[in-house]
């Protein structure tokens, strides 16, 4: 109820459910500007189980701000959520209910999304919209253990994808100075 839009997300690894983001009616607009206000508006997390067409809301306990949104699945009991709060992004580690956050990226080192997992499960890949421009980084899945792979003021990078194999990661780099249109 209340929900003003509905995206579907990842399916649990044991292929049992999909999670859905919903978002309330936006806070923006009427002359409210999407900088201060998008933000604000109310976003949920779902559970919709395959089998049975139950939907659970996830996240509720310890909710760290308004719009959380799913970033990437970790197994069936814990996932990365994306959290803005104040206008800053961060990634959070949480269990599917929202209980034990552990910040994975820190406050004002930019927005990060575009999040995958390596195959094997204990890297993640992300991209980082920073004050120093677009970078690629990789990480434990708690966020320890950071290892830069591009950044160039020159560049955005975008979309990062492991390799089947895990040693390499696939990311978009546009030259957006010297690239057409």
């Amino acid at each position: 109820p209340n929900q003003a839009t509905w995206q579907p997300g990842p399916i649990l690894p044991n292929g049992k459910g999909l999670i859905f983001l919903s978002m309330e009616s936006r806070r923006d607009g009427d002359g409210k500007s999407f900088d201060k206000y998008y933000t604000q508006t109310p976003t949920h997390l779902w559970l919709y189980d395959l089998k049975t067409s139950d939907l659970r809301e996830l996240c509720t306990k310890d909710r760290p701000a308004p719009f959380i949104t799913p970033a990437l699945l970790l197994g069936d009991d814990r996932m990365l959520i994306q959290v803005v709060r104040d206008g800053v992004g961060q990634i959070y580690s949480v269990h599917l209910d929202g209980s034990d956050a552990r910040e994975c990226t820190r406050a004002g080192e930019g927005l990060p999304y575009g999040l995958s997992l390596r195959p094997d499960g204990p890297r993640v890949a992300f991209h980082l919209a920073s004050p120093a421009g677009y970078q690629i980084w990789t990480s434990d899945l708690d966020g320890q253990d950071r290892r830069l792979a591009a950044a160039d003021p020159a560049h955005l990078y975008f979309g990062t994808s492991w390799s089947p194999d895990g040693k390499s990661i696939l990311f978009v780099d546009c030259h957006y100075h010297d690239d057409p249109g």
